[in-house]
């Protein structure tokens, strides 16, 4: 009788411990797992002169990524890129190898490379739909015109309509 009592009360100052004092602990550590923050880019509409012609418009491209800690054979998997994308083995074979879990290895090219890759079925390799801003009658004053990609400005980087905050997925 007097084991169970105090293995009950050891049981119960554990799950006090657990729920009110270590809480806010580890509620912080199972948002850093499962939490994160992303960068969205917002499609651009397209920009018109006058006349209704076309001065800017988005244009769907392919970038193609890799996850180094899911390629299976990085020597093949560079050699079958390399000419597809244009890039040299190397060059590839050095960001299939990284530690890791995220490498672009091109972006923002044509949608027919981005299908070629697709259909090679490689592990640890994928292919995203990123936007990129085309100007149909050449680059006249795409500063005047708005530009926002790799070199906008530190303001709209830090700008909360850039972000959102998503749930991971549990690893299996």
């Amino acid at each position: 009788m007097g084991l169970s009592v105090l293995f009950l009360i050891a049981l119960f100052g554990k799950t006090f411990y657990v729920q009110v004092i270590a809480a806010p602990g580890l509620q912080q550590q199972a948002d850093n797992q499962h939490i994160r923050s992303i960068t969205l880019d917002a499609p651009r509409g397209t920009i018109f002169d006058r006349n209704g012609e076309a001065l800017a418009i988005s244009r769907s491209m392919a970038s193609i990524y890799a996850d180094p800690r899911h390629v299976t054979d990085a020597a093949k998997t560079a050699a079958q890129l390399a000419p597809i994308l244009g890039l040299s083995k190397e060059s590839l074979l050095q960001k299939l190898t990284a530690t890791s879990s995220f490498r672009y290895l091109a972006r923002k090219v044509d949608p027919s490379i981005g299908n070629r890759v697709k259909d090679l079925k490689l592990a640890g390799i994928g292919v995203l739909s990123e936007s990129k801003r085309v100007y149909p009658k050449g680059a006249l004053a795409p500063q005047l015109l708005g530009f926002v990609g790799a070199l906008s400005t530190p303001a709209w980087k830090a700008s909360s309509l850039r972000t959102t905050r998503c749930f991971r997925a549990r690893r299996a």
